[in-house]
């Protein structure tokens, strides 16, 4: 039953398969999402354990014959589970290559995409780690604030609330025609309303970057508007 499940079924299933996944590669940001990566995994995981039950099985009753056991209906019981591991080898295999793919669309995220982080350390250095790590295809940078501050070729800014305060980053930031990441940060002789750990600005500061380049490529062909974004505020 099992090898006629796996020659009737797993055709119609490998259709319907290719369908959704069709429409889960449309937007590039939909095959990054955790949501999918968590089922491609769920999936993966399953398919591992069914694989192994069934070479157990098979394994069993191999031995079994080999041993002189009595086995009612080898034959068959052989072809029952030899099908079923075709069934889940196959799964395993196509679910296996979804999470490759899935590793290596997240790997280009951010693909093309110039990052320049205007921020003191020890901040700098936490966002350069996180930004690199939530965009692994993205260029990060972080320009010394000198007298002429170099923004060629930036595509989103980051900027602690400190360097928008102060020359000479005020007027680059202000003059700067890309996207604008501006960070609520402690400023001395300041009091900030709702301010936030450095950790939790740096985190929302990953996220929102992002979603910035996930906006980025679902309209790879549409200009990009000026317009500044706020995180940790």
């Amino acid at each position: 039953i099992y090898a006629a499940l796996a020659l009737v079924a797993l055709p119609v299933y490998a259709t319907t398969a290719q369908a959704t996944e069709r429409l889960a590669r449309g937007p590039a940001a939909e095959e990054r999402t955790l949501s999918r990566r968590l089922y491609l995994y769920a999936a993966l995981l399953f398919g591992i354990g069914a694989s192994v039950t069934a070479l157990v099985q098979l394994l069993r009753l191999a031995l079994g014959a080999a041993l002189g056991a009595a086995t009612p209906d080898l034959a068959a019981e052989l072809g029952g589970w030899a099908g079923y591991t075709l069934i889940v080898a196959a799964l395993l295999a196509y679910y296996a290559w979804l999470v490759r793919r899935a590793g290596k669309a997240k790997s280009t995220l951010g693909a093309g995409m110039t990052i320049v982080v205007l921020a003191d350390e020890p901040l700098r250095a936490a966002l350069l780690t996180a930004l690199t790590h939530e965009l692994p295809g993205a260029m990060v940078r972080s320009p010394d604030a000198g007298p002429t501050l170099d923004l060629t070729g930036a595509d989103l800014l980051v900027a602690a609330l400190g360097a928008a305060l102060k020359e000479p980053t005020a007027g680059a930031l202000r003059a700067f025609a890309g996207r604008r990441l501006l960070l609520a940060t402690p400023v001395p002789g300041y009091e900030l309303a709702g301010a936030r750990s450095a950790d939790a600005v740096v985190r929302e500061a990953a996220h929102s970057a992002r979603a910035v380049a996930s906006e980025r490529d679902a309209q790879p062909g549409a200009a990009q508007v000026s317009a500044p974004v706020a995180a940790g505020a």
